[in-house]
């Protein structure tokens, strides 16, 4: 059975503990859905596959027929949605992909103006105008086309963010709204590292906590306006005016390192050492482990000295 890359990307990738409980499940009760293979490629499976390949046990198959790679993609798409293991956002992005693919189907009718004639030799036939493609996966997902149409706009939107805010968002897709990641696809990479680096570290919540865009009657994202201030009277003097409070002490590059130094690294690093205890080894990827985290100690070091 061969890989073939354009279906295994449009999979979700399994989390680390859903992998692992896949594979216990598989050697207690072996592989209960075959993989599902076309032309000798795997459409749907991969994991299984690999599982089996790992442990050498016998792989159960099952073939589907295609029109081609496009129609295959479509069926993956779908056959995801109905397994209902997808968050919204993972929902968004395979209906935008089914949108897609369904939109560069070869053999596509061109769309004909409404009771246009189909040949000039008979002009008393004419032929309806064909569905168009939101409402066709709109049916086939049961959301209306509008949602469809937003879920394009949606992905389009995360596609032009940075890796590193891709994968906080696949890893936690919570941490972002679909306004916020509309308005972050606006932004430059410069802008959005450093909120980024915030949200992993647990300094800011979510990405709206700090990028909060506000949307006009066609929904899209615009700067809020800020008012200018009118000019108030001065208030009577009392006979006791509070005063003002101190502003906090500005933390330097120095002290953030230190408690990232403190709070992050260190802790990794011991966890590092207790899960080689743990399994008993301390071989070539513990090795790698602390070089690495030395490393970035090294480096945060340096930074907070500067």
């Amino acid at each position: 059975m061969k890989i073939n890359k354009r279906f295994q990307d449009a999979l979700r990738p399994l989390t680390d503990s859903e992998l692992s409980a896949l594979e216990a499940s598989i050697l207690k009760d072996g592989i209960l859905d075959p993989v599902v293979i076309w032309r000798d490629q795997i459409v749907d499976g991969h994991h299984r596959h690999a599982i089996a390949q790992k442990h050498k046990m016998e792989t159960p198959v099952r073939c589907r027929t295609f029109k081609d790679e496009d129609d295959a993609l479509a069926w993956i798409k779908r056959n995801q949605a109905a397994r209902r293991n997808l968050n919204e956002h993972q929902l968004k992005l395979v209906i935008a992909a089914e949108y897609e693919a369904q939109k560069k189907e070869e053999g596509r009718p061109e769309k004909r103006v409404q009771n246009e004639p189909v040949s000039d030799s008979d002009p008393t036939k004419t032929k309806a105008e064909p569905q168009r493609t939101s409402e066709a996966v709109a049916e086939s997902h049961g959301v209306s086309p509008s949602t469809v149409k937003r879920s394009v706009k949606y992905a389009e939107a995360f596609a032009k963010l940075p890796n590193v805010v891709k994968s906080l968002i696949e890893e936690k897709p919570s941490l972002a709204s679909e306004a916020c990641v509309l308005k972050m696809a606006t932004m430059t990479e410069s802008e959005l590292i450093p909120i980024a680096r915030d949200v992993r570290v647990g300094n800011v919540k979510r990405f709206d906590d700090v990028v909060k865009p506000s949307k006009n009657g066609d929904g899209k994202t615009k700067q809020v306006s800020r008012a200018k201030p009118t000019a108030e009277k001065p208030a009577a003097k009392s006979a006791e005016q509070p005063k003002p409070a101190k502003p906090a002490p500005k933390q330097t590059a120095k002290q953030f390192a230190d408690a990232l130094i403190k709070d992050h690294i260190r802790p990794l690093a011991k966890g590092l050492d207790q899960l080689a205890k743990l399994t008993g080894e301390k071989g070539k990827d513990h090795v790698a482990g602390v070089s690495a985290l030395d490393r970035v100690l090294t480096i945060v070091t340096k930074m907070g000295a500067k």
